[in-house]
């Protein structure tokens, strides 16, 4: 049986983006998932027509809160646990404990800032529940970040896609290439910067 690779492309496409920001919002083993690109590329594609940007958007924008949730409720129910846990190959501590200084030091805003913090992303929601932050307060960070970083950065995909178009695609390669490098670094970097001496 013959599979059409483009159609199949575009009728998983959307389910698989969100099945990747659901996990990396707040599902602890889904901090290797490496979302930031997906949902790039996911906007590039949609430049091409192959997925619609409403859809798109909208979809990434509700998983991410939903995911988000999902690891306050764990943070307070199962905290302690986790912090007690020990390391394996789906759970390092040290994320959790990074995430936590983090916290300390930035407060609900990390809900924001580490929506574009690998890694941290995925902890910063359970970070929050174990610190028990009032679940209003939570939902508003939560709904902030989700919507910059779910939303933004597709936003980002679809005019490089389509500033590609209307060129010679070349020419953008690596103006692309390093948007994306961008996108997953550049926030690591002002924290670092910003942290103060141990």
């Amino acid at each position: 049986m013959h599979v059409d690779l483009l159609v199949l492309t575009q009728a998983l496409g959307y389910l698989v983006i969100w099945a990747i920001v659901l996990a990396e919002s707040g599902f602890v083993v889904g901090f290797f998932l490496p979302s930031d690109s997906f949902l790039f590329t996911a906007g590039f594609l949609a430049a091409q027509g192959f997925l619609d940007m409403e859809v798109l958007t909208l979809g990434c924008w509700v998983c991410a809160m939903l995911g988000a949730s999902w690891g306050y409720g764990i943070g307070r129910r199962r905290g302690l646990r986790l912090m007690q846990r020990s390391d394996s190959w789906l759970f390092q501590k040290q994320h959790l404990l990074t995430t936590e200084l983090l916290y300390e030091q930035n407060g609900p805003k990390t809900l924001v800032l580490a929506r574009f913090l690998p890694i941290v992303r995925t902890f910063a929601p359970v970070v929050a529940g174990i610190h028990a932050m009032p679940y209003p307060l939570f939902t508003l960070y939560n709904l902030i970040g989700a919507i910059g970083w779910a939303i933004g950065v597709p936003l980002v995909g679809l005019s490089l896609g389509r500033a590609s178009m209307a060129g010679a695609p070349d020419r953008f390669l690596l103006l692309i290439v390093m948007a994306i490098a961008l996108i997953c670094i550049a926030p690591s970097v002002v924290y670092l910067c910003r942290r103060p001496p141990a």
